[in-house]
C-alpha cells in the first residue's frame, strides 16, 4: 500500500520539475524571501529507527542513535520538490547529496535548470542556486553561510538572509510532522519500510499543500510546537572545499543583499543578533 500511495501521487504531486517549473519557483522564492535566482531550500535529516536487526553500526549516526536519512529540497510554498530517503545514519554530512540521485544530476547539469540570469541591470548573470546550510559544500549551484568567525557586516547580511530564505524549508520539516505524527517517535519498524512510509508522507503532504488552504508567515510557530526529537540535522564537517567561481557567486548575492536587494529591516537584524 505505501509503495501504490507513493507511485500513484508522485506522478501528480512530486514530479521533477522542467525548466518554467524551475522559474516559477524562483519566482516565488524571489517574491516572497527576496532571494533571486532561488529555486529551493534543501536540508538533510536524521530519522529516528529502532534498531533494526542485523546492521551492525551502518544506521548509527553521529547522535548516537540509529537512523534513516531524508534529504528534501522544497519551494517556497512549503511543497517538496525533490526527496531522496534511505541514506545511512552513519552518512551524516552533506556528502548524502553528492550519493544522492538529484545531486548527481546537479553537478553534471542535467536539471534542466533555466539559463543564468543577472540579479540586477548592471551584474553578470550567475546561475540559479539553492540555499543550504553548513553541511553542505558550497558550489556554483548551492549557497551555504559564511563561517561564523569574524564576520564583516555585509557577511553578516548575506548570512541572515540566506537563513531567512531557507527557513523554508524548516518549517516544511515542521508541518509534517505536525500532519503524520510517526515522525515524532521512534519508528519500529525495518530500515526499508521506514524509507516507503517516510516517502508515502511526503507525497502526501504535497497533496495536502495543493488543496489544502493557504499557510502564511505564521506557519513558522510549526517549528517551535513540533516535536523534532527524531529529526535531527546533518552533521556540519568542515571543509574549504569549494570553486573561486562558487565563492565569487556568493560574493555577487552579498553585495545585492548590501545595495539594490538590501531589506529596510536587516540591518536592525543584524545589530540584534550582535548584542545577543
Amino acid at each position: 500500500m505505501l509503495e501504490l500511495i507513493y507511485s500513484e501521487l508522485q506522478k501528480e504531486f512530486l514530479k521533477f520539475p522542467d525548466k518554467a517549473q524551475w522559474l516559477q519557483i524562483a519566482n516565488d522564492f524571489e517574491k516572497k524571501k527576496k532571494f533571486p535566482n532561488c529555486i529551493g531550500a534543501i536540508d538533510g535529516k536524521h530519522i529516528r529507527i529502532k534498531k533494526p536487526s542485523n546492521c551492525g553500526s551502518l544506521h548509527y549516526n553521529y547522535k548516537l542513535y540509529h537512523s534513516v536519512v531524508l534529504l528534501s529540497l522544497v519551494d517556497s510554498n512549503y511543497k517538496f520538490t525533490m526527496i531522496d530517503v534511505g541514506a545511512y545514519g552513519k552518512n551524516s554530512d552533506g556528502g548524502v547529496l553528492k550519493k544522492s540521485e538529484f545531486g548527481k544530476r546537479l553537478s553534471e547539469d542535467l536539471l534542466d535548470l533555466p539559463d543564468n540570469r543577472s540579479i540586477t541591470k548592471e551584474a553578470e548573470k550567475i546561475p540559479y542556486v539553492i540555499v543550504a546550510d553548513e553541511a553542505f559544500q558550497l558550489t556554483k549551484n548551492i549557497m551555504k553561510p559564511y563561517p561564523r568567525k569574524q564576520l564583516s557586516k555585509e557577511k553578516r547580511i548575506f548570512n541572515y538572509r540566506l537563513s531567512y530564505a531557507r527557513s523554508i524549508v524548516e518549517c516544511t520539516f515542521g508541518i509534517l510532522v505536525s500532519k503524520f505524527r510517526i515522525f515524532e517517535t521512534s519508528i519500529a519498524v525495518q530500515p526499508e519500510t521506514c524509507d516507503k512510509i517516510i516517502k508515502a508522507a511526503c507525497v502526501l503532504h504535497n497533496m495536502i499543500r495543493t488543496v489544502d488552504c493557504e499557510i502564511t508567515e505564521t506557519t513558522t510557530t510549526y517549528k517551535d510546537t513540533c516535536s523534532f526529537n527524531n529529526f535531527d540535522e546533518l552533521f556540519v564537517r568542515r571543509t574549504n572545499q569549494s570553486t573561486r567561481y562558487a565563492r565569487h557567486i556568493r560574493e555577487v548575492f552579498t553585495n545585492y543583499f548590501c545595495k539594490e536587494g538590501a531589506l529596510e529591516f536587516q540591518d536592525t537584524i543584524i545589530a540584534n543578533n550582535d548584542n545577543k
